[in-house]
């Protein structure tokens, strides 16, 4: 029995963004499954916002992929515990958390 976490930030690569003299791919960022802003590759690493748990756009600089995605498994358990916290806030009837 396995259990699937689906993540609620993801990056997918978007090759219909890339010019043809682009080397390396731009990525889409995920809110959800919806499209929420894009990682494109400057001079020396990608650059892009993420989203976090508050509502809020955050900017790592630029950073390479590995980077990028490091902080969104980091962004990703944050909303995790946020809405375990908002769920239980809601079973004790502390709907204003």
């Amino acid at each position: 029995m396995s259990t699937t976490t689906k993540s609620v930030i993801t990056l997918r690569p978007a090759p219909h963004r890339k010019a043809m003299c682009e080397r390396e791919m731009p990525y889409d960022v995920l809110l959800h499954g919806q499209v929420f802003g894009e990682l494109y590759f400057n001079l020396r690493g990608y650059r892009g916002y993420l989203p976090t748990a508050d509502g809020k756009k955050l900017d790592i600089g630029e950073k390479t992929l590995s980077a990028y995605k490091r902080k969104v498994a980091v962004l990703n358990r944050a909303f995790k515990v946020g809405s375990a916290a908002d769920a239980s806030c809601s079973r004790e009837g502390l709907i204003p958390c």
